[in-house]
């Protein structure tokens, strides 16, 4: 594989992994169980934040998705929510929060798919 298609090809492996890891960030807010819904918030989050083709802008996005998300489940309701209901959202406008990181994570993509299209030329 030359040295061209070599890079073309990190860059599109890159990028699903990113789509991967983006992907899994998302997901891990659709639990019932606030406990688990608490953990896999953090633990994706990290996963997310340690991927090479994060930003920071990506990453301040994805860490208010973060704290909106873990603020909406504080420890304290985990006994009165514990059966699966959620608290309201008290710390910000989640719906916002999320098109924010996802145009973040398009430009991202954009960046990457730019790069791609300066190789292949």
């Amino acid at each position: 594989m030359s040295g061209t298609a070599s890079q073309v090809k990190a860059i599109d492996d890159a990028l699903e992994v990113l789509r991967k890891d983006m992907a899994r960030f998302y997901l891990s807010m659709s639990g019932n169980n606030p406990q688990e819904v608490y953990g896999s918030v953090l633990t994706s989050f990290e996963i997310l934040a340690i991927n090479p083709l994060a930003d920071d802008h990506l990453r301040a996005k994805a860490a208010e998705v973060r704290r909106i998300i873990l603020g909406s489940i504080p420890p304290s309701a985990w006994t009165i929510y514990g059966t699966g209901g959620r608290p309201p959202d008290p710390v910000g406008n989640f719906e916002v929060a999320m098109g924010e990181l996802a145009d973040e994570y398009g430009r991202v993509v954009e960046k990457q798919h730019a790069r791609r299209k300066k190789l292949v030329k």
